[in-house]
């Protein structure tokens, strides 16, 4: 910037924003056996923003002899109880990158 004789000047860096955060919801959910239910995933990124992740993040179930989830589009994110137990299952959505960190 230049006014009269006086300027001045300063650097800066851009940067591609990097994911911080994922959030999985729904947090606490109760399916049947035989059932399926819709998982999503949503980035907070260094810039603010939240996109929609569902499709490429790596889903993956604790226990798979009790509920499945899908990684593989159009699925990505779909939840399926295969047995009547009751024991709770944690699924889990991951963003490959390493400077990532996610919370459920």
């Amino acid at each position: 910037m230049t006014r009269g004789d006086i300027s001045g000047s300063a650097e800066f860096e851009v940067t591609a924003a990097v994911v911080q955060e994922i959030h999985v919801s729904p947090v606490d959910a109760k399916i049947a056996a035989g059932t399926t239910l819709q998982f999503t995933a949503v980035a907070l990124l260094s810039d603010g923003n939240m996109p929609d992740v569902t499709t490429q993040v790596t889903w993956t179930s604790e226990h798979e002899d009790l509920a499945t989830i899908s990684s593989a589009a159009p699925d990505a994110g779909r939840g399926a109880r295969r047995r009547r137990r009751r024991r709770r299952d944690h699924c889990h959505a991951a963003w490959h990158s390493p400077r990532a960190r996610a919370r459920r």
